[in-house]
């Protein structure tokens, strides 16, 4: 939803759906962990749907940013901004699934969700934002590629 009112124009409007979102998001894992109610497919489902939210506020931005009339650097800085989103996740997940751990770097989903949030909330703090988040998730991105080398480097000495 909040990425249909950022396209529409409403930024203010969008940023407070993602915040609410977002707030409701986090409440229900920490719900789900209190009660000990906490399963795999759960959790698989909750990361699955965050990548959609993300990935739909920043094709909110980048519909909003090319109808109106901003067709050069606001349009690269949301692509930028939302595949360094999706490799921090990425990243994570499939390092996991190797079986290192990889938790860490500057931009984690919490971080970025306040950035973004700020930013439609206060409108002339976007493009400054934009531009954070396109630099910061990719390095955090290749943060967590060089936790999860150091990992293999430390056990292939130890094989």
């Amino acid at each position: 939803m909040s990425g249909v009112l950022v396209a529409a124009g409403f930024l203010v409007l969008g940023g407070l759906v993602l915040l609410l979102a977002s707030v409701f998001d986090i409440l229900d894992g920490a719900v789900a962990r209190v009660t000990g109610k906490v399963y795999r497919y759960g959790a698989f489902l909750d990361s699955t749907t965050d990548r959609y939210a993300e990935g739909f506020t920043y094709m909110g931005l980048l519909y909003y940013y090319l109808f109106n009339g901003h067709h050069t650097v606001e349009p690269m800085l949301v692509i930028a901004s939302l595949t360094g989103s999706l490799l921090v996740s990425y990243v994570r997940a499939r390092a996991q699934s190797l079986g290192f751990v990889c938790d860490g770097g500057i931009l984690a989903r919490p971080e970025r969700v306040v950035i973004i949030v700020l930013g439609l909330l206060v409108t002339p703090l976007l493009l400054p934002l934009l531009w954070v988040l396109a630099v910061l998730t990719n390095v955090t991105a290749v943060q967590r590629i060089w936790f999860v080398w150091r990992q293999s480097r430390q056990t292939a000495a130890a094989d």
